[in-house]
């Protein structure tokens, strides 16, 4: 089959699939009742908890239709970060505990060597790093899975914001891979779940992407950056997540499960959206995002963060281009 059908394949195949599969969990989880109130609602809204465990169909579907090394760890990261997530979903898992299990999906992605040990720093060129890859792949998968789940706080927020970056970044991240056709299988497979996914995560969500579905992006974000040979490509294409993580870290005095934030970071009256004036509040992108007195409305503040996504993406793609 030609390689273009193959990547035309993989994408209608994925995006229906998801499609159909956030659809059932729909249906599923409002039968069970795992649902969760939507707090940023002026009125009683609420959506399934577990949406996005969807997203595992994606890395699934790309090891079925291309399958290679490449794919297998793909899915094999994916699940174990699914699981992850699915377990802190349905049963709270203390703060510490979690950012220690999401070091397992690295050791996984290490162990099967896929990575190649040279870091590439823009206008330093290669650096040789095999020792400091031991270390530095494990933590960028609990830094990437974290970061993914401490972003999800609106409708369409993370996903969204994951799907304008990697659309900007998919050329570069294709030409810097190891094997470009195989990346270009992948990131079709990614892009076209998320796209399928945001029809029910967007405003007003009918599901939640969920710790299991942050977390499933999470590793996708560390599997490309690390395989693609980018790892600071996506770090500074996603400098707005990895400060909103480091920011609600810093503010809060440390990991902490949410259920022991006891301020929320912004106030909602009327669909409009405010910063909490509390020192204690947990500094967010939301929170800076409606710091203004007229505050914001969820879906303003949203496609703000998407637009600023895709500004910090081009900046990337624009230096790294430069720098190569």
């Amino acid at each position: 089959m030609d390689n273009a059908v193959q990547v035309l394949l993989v994408t209608v195949v994925v995006y229906l699939a998801t499609l159909a599969l956030t659809i059932l969990i729909l249906r599923i989880g409002i039968r069970l009742g795992i649902v969760g109130k939507d707090v940023h609602k002026s009125w009683n809204s609420y959506a399934v908890r577990i949406g996005g465990l969807s997203l595992i169909i994606a890395p699934l579907i790309a090891l079925i239709i291309k399958p290679s090394i490449v794919t297998l760890t793909l899915l094999l990261v994916s699940i174990l970060a699914m699981v992850i997530g699915l377990i802190d979903d349905l049963r709270t898992l203390p703060a510490v505990r979690k950012v220690l299990l999401s070091i397992t999906p690295g050791v996984i992605h290490m162990i099967l060597g896929l990575y190649e040990p040279r870091l590439f720093i823009p206008f330093l060129g290669d650096i040789g790093a095999r020792i400091l890859y031991i270390f530095l792949i494990p933590l960028a998968y609990a830094v990437a899975l974290n970061a993914a789940n401490m972003m999800d706080t609106h409708n369409g927020l993370l996903a969204g914001s994951i799907l304008v970056s990697l659309a900007v970044l998919s050329p570069l991240l294709i030409l810097r891979s190891p094997d470009h056709e195989v990346m270009l299988f992948i990131l079709s497979a990614i892009e076209a779940s998320i796209a399928a996914f945001l029809i029910l995560n967007i405003y007003p969500a009918r599901v939640f992407v969920g710790n299991a579905g942050s977390f499933i992006i999470g590793s996708w974000i560390a599997f490309i950056g690390i395989y693609g040979r980018s790892e600071f490509l996506v770090v500074m294409a996603l400098f707005p997540m990895i400060i909103n993580g480091f920011s609600i870290i810093t503010s809060i005095g440390g990991l902490k499960e949410k259920s022991l934030i006891k301020t929320r970071p912004v106030s909602v009256e009327n669909g409009v959206i405010r910063a909490n004036p509390d020192p204690k509040a947990p500094i967010t992108i939301a929170h800076i995002a409606a710091s203004s007195r007229s505050g914001v409305r969820e879906v303003e503040l949203v496609i703000g963060v998407w637009i600023l996504f895709y500004i910090a993406s081009t900046i990337a793609v624009a230096l790294f281009s430069i720098a190569s």
